[in-house]
């Protein structure tokens, strides 16, 4: 990775080409779109919104002229790359302007939350409108129903579910962003600034305000918001992880080990570093103040 970001340092044309290259492979593969993001991320860091605009410019026509020759999947009219650059750009602006991970960290949720209001005010019916949108993006051949969707309880957490994406999106993009920024011109300066992340604990009140208001319009509703506000105390989760085992020299491989558990039990790894980052918000593991 530290090869990948000199490459992209190098010069604009360099970071042109590797935010359209992944940006375009994301139309078919979606997961690449966060290193187009992360590249945009970088040159913002380091050379400011001017020059990141730039780059997204000429990267963007790139990516569009990939999907009028070879069409993505259905159900995305738009390349989703574009929505997360302008997320992306957002939360690297505010790290710029404050050097704080946390008000990063608290501007996503504030995005999330603001995805999932204005599902609500756009669409109206948010259940129904994804079971299509699910139907839409099956794979040819997919035997699927919509009678069936509309039985399955999960399709009421997807509004929910996508706002979380949305989230963690943004912000492994932001901090991989950061992460090779500090390569480059700061070694050991993302770690540092990383374990810091620590969110007020007057937010945890805040939330369950939002949630008793979420409970005047449906459940749904509440269940979206709570979905949010895992995804952000999922990341002071991680840096309470990571500051313990800095704190504690503890191996490696402590730090490792849930990393590996999100791929294979992500339904119970994400609720537990939530849990662990939102009760730092009270005890405090790492001692930073």
């Amino acid at each position: 990775m530290r090869g990948l970001a000199r490459f992209i340092m190098g010069g604009r044309v360099n970071a042109i080409f590797i935010a359209g290259f992944f940006g375009s492979m994301s139309l078919y593969f979606l997961p690449l779109a966060i290193f187009s993001g992360a590249t945009l991320g970088l040159v913002q860091l380091r050379k400011g919104e001017s020059e990141s605009i730039q780059v997204a410019l000429i990267a963007g026509l790139l990516i569009v002229i990939t999907l009028l020759i070879s069409p993505s999947r259905p159900g995305f009219p738009f390349p989703v790359v574009f929505a997360l650059w302008l997320t992306v750009s957002f939360a690297v602006w505010v790290l710029r302007v404050t050097m704080s991970q946390t008000l990063v960290l608290l501007s996503v949720g504030l995005i999330c939350s603001l995805f999932i209001v204005a599902m609500h005010l756009a669409v109206g019916d948010v259940v129904a409108w994804w079971r299509e949108w699910l139907i839409i993006t099956q794979p040819p051949g997919g035997e699927v129903k919509i009678d069936k969707f509309g039985e399955d309880e999960w399709t009421r957490l997807t509004n929910g579910l996508m706002a979380m994406f949305v989230g963690f999106a943004t912000m492994f993009t932001v901090l991989f962003a950061r992460w090779m920024q500090s390569v480059l011109y700061n070694p050991g300066g993302f770690a540092n600034e990383f374990i810091r992340l620590r969110l007020p604990r007057l937010l945890l009140s805040l939330l369950v305000l939002v949630l008793l208001a979420a409970s005047a319009i449906n459940q749904e509703v509440i269940a979206e918001f709570f979905m949010v506000a895992m995804m952000v105390y999922f990341f002071q989760g991680v840096a309470v992880m990571h500051g313990v085992s800095v704190a504690k020299r503890l191996h490696q491989g402590w730090v490792m080990a849930p990393y590996l558990g999100l791929f294979f039990f992500p339904i119970v790894i994400i609720p537990g570093l939530a849990l662990l980052g939102a009760i730092d918000t009270f005890i405090n593991f790492r001692n930073l103040e």
